[in-house]
């Protein structure tokens, strides 16, 4: 039997967190949700989840800081960036801890099914450090 795919939603945005929890829930997804990088790595500590959707502006700790710090507690979570800044690109930091372009989905989400299938991809069993 399969288990749900827990995501974590990392956003200080209380509508795009509620929209994207009620959206991810309806697909069968496990969400958790942190409002903060803090509260990010505080319920990764508590609850395994399998990909991350963390936004870049958090407050005190952005997001990118959330990932370097997540990823090497947490190994085994894969990671995405969720931002409005349609110009990002990911710094060589999070490369390095092999995110890719890919793993970027830009705010205002305009395709569900595609979002769907990008976290669905993102958790598929390879393991992060072999893409190349």
């Amino acid at each position: 039997m399969c288990h749900a795919i827990a995501v974590l939603l990392v956003d200080d945005d209380e509508l795009v967190s509620t929209c994207i929890s009620i959206w991810l829930e309806d697909e069968g997804f496990t969400v958790y949700s942190a409002n903060s990088g803090e509260a990010a790595l505080r319920l990764m500590a508590e609850n395994p989840v399998d990909v991350a959707l963390v936004d870049l502006q958090l407050g005190e700790l952005n997001g990118e800081e959330v990932i370097a710090q997540a990823c090497a507690a947490h190994p085994a979570t894969q990671f995405m960036v969720h931002t409005g800044q349609h110009y990002y690109q990911l710094p060589d930091r999070l490369l390095e801890l092999g995110l890719q372009q890919q793993n970027v989905v830009f705010k205002p989400i305009l395709d569900l099914d595609s979002f769907v299938a990008a976290i669905r991809r993102s958790v598929s069993g390879v393991p992060k450090h072999a893409v190349n």
